[in-house]
């Protein structure tokens, strides 16, 4: 993306209205702010020709990659439920892998903007900006296997991720677990490597419990949703 707009920048050549215009309202001065961006190099082998065609088998794929220094893992929060034939704690963990080395820099620049335009202001709401950017600029790594210690003693293997470098498994839970623990997990990682490594897990009884959100007019108000 930043090679593309970098080549049809040095190919304009802007017209005397457009050049009038540009000196007038001081189009320089603020152009001149903004972060600089550099063509990143191209990620080696991230992912491979190979790694592409065996993303189409899911949790099936053969040769799956371990989690690397350069790598974003997001893992996220779940409930366990009583399985209804085995009665056992079982729970849906979801979790996605991303290049972290790439999206950097147009997030970058589109978080300045948002500043210097108003929609962010100060250097803390400039980085949240840039962070949920990064979201969406990253490159996907389908393929990976993430490693995560539950309890601080339990291990659970998630994925390969499928072509959405997305991962969803059913795993089963120790019993000791009872309704209504929340439990936490870590994500065995690479130093370097980033993301939401923490995430928890709420075992919730069958009779258990649920979450409403709402707001409150006063004490003796129902919810308004």
């Amino acid at each position: 993306m930043v090679g593309t707009a970098t080549a049809v920048a040095q190919s304009y050549h802007e017209s005397a209205m457009e050049k009038k215009t540009r000196t007038h309202c001081k189009f320089h001065d603020f152009e001149s702010t903004l972060p600089t961006v550099k063509k990143a190099p191209v990620a080696e082998d991230r992912p491979s020709l190979t790694t592409d065609i065996l993303s189409n088998l899911g949790r099936f794929n053969p040769l799956p990659h371990n989690i690397t220094a350069k790598d974003t893992v997001w893992l996220l929060d779940n409930t366990a439920y009583r399985n209804p034939k085995t009665k056992q704690w079982e729970a849906e963990f979801v979790a996605a892998v991303f290049d972290q080395t790439t999206g950097l820099e147009v997030s970058t620049v589109v978080a300045d903007l948002a500043e210097k335009l108003g929609i962010g202001k100060g250097d803390a709401q400039e980085e949240t900006i840039r962070q949920r950017l990064m979201l969406f600029m990253q490159n996907i790594l389908p393929g990976r296997k993430v490693q995560v210690t539950v309890a601080q003693k339990d291990q659970l293997t998630l994925g390969p991720g499928g072509r959405h470098a997305i991962s969803s498994d059913i795993k089963p839970l120790p019993a000791t677990f009872n309704g209504g623990d929340i439990v936490p997990s870590v994500a065995n990682v690479p130093e370097g490597a980033n993301g939401v490594l923490h995430m928890n897990t709420a075992f919730a009884e069958p009779e258990g419990w649920g979450i409403i959100s709402g707001k409150m007019e006063n004490s003796l108000s129902r919810p308004h949703f």
